[in-house]
């Protein structure tokens, strides 16, 4: 049985280092993962269903000789998963239809930002969530679709 150290913050940069401690085959791939992958698949999936994941693609075997790219990879048995039954698609809770990334990045941001809440972003704009698809501009006093904003930042 394999000694898996735990970590217990659940950001990209402890998933890269739970790699790095732990999994040794997906460490042999060519292509590592990067923070920028690890928190798009934190962002899509959930951190424990990414981290389900690396240990998976750890236990094959072949998996430096079949495959090159960790993200890839990753991404390609999340798709086969989801394909065969074994996992659920992220699905929209307002839908009920799988989400596609823009998607999964507007309920990410109104699960941070619930609708009646303000913010003020690095560049001093301030604005209020008024509903679960707009921002108002506490400044300009104009509305902005949220898709679009997160689509600027």
């Amino acid at each position: 049985m394999l000694n898996l150290k735990k970590i217990t913050d659940e950001t990209a940069e402890t998933m890269l280092m739970y790699v790095e401690m732990n999994c040794d085959l997906v460490k042999r791939l060519p292509k590592q993962l990067t923070a920028l992958e690890a928190q798009q698949l934190i962002d899509r999936y959930s951190y424990s269903d990414v981290i389900e994941m690396l240990n998976k693609m750890n236990n094959y075997a072949k998996l430096a000789k079949n495959y090159r790219s960790v993200y890839l990879t990753c991404m390609k048995w999340f798709k086969l998963d989801i394909k065969n039954g074994y996992r659920e698609a992220p699905v929209s809770q307002i839908t009920g239809k799988p989400m596609n990334e823009a998607e999964l990045r507007k309920q990410k941001f109104l699960d941070k930002y619930p609708v009646g809440s303000e913010f003020e972003t690095s560049e001093g704009r301030k604005y209020r969530v008024s509903t679960d698809s707009m921002l108002y501009d506490m400044i300009t006093m104009e509305c902005t679709p949220i898709i679009h904003f997160l689509n600027k930042i």
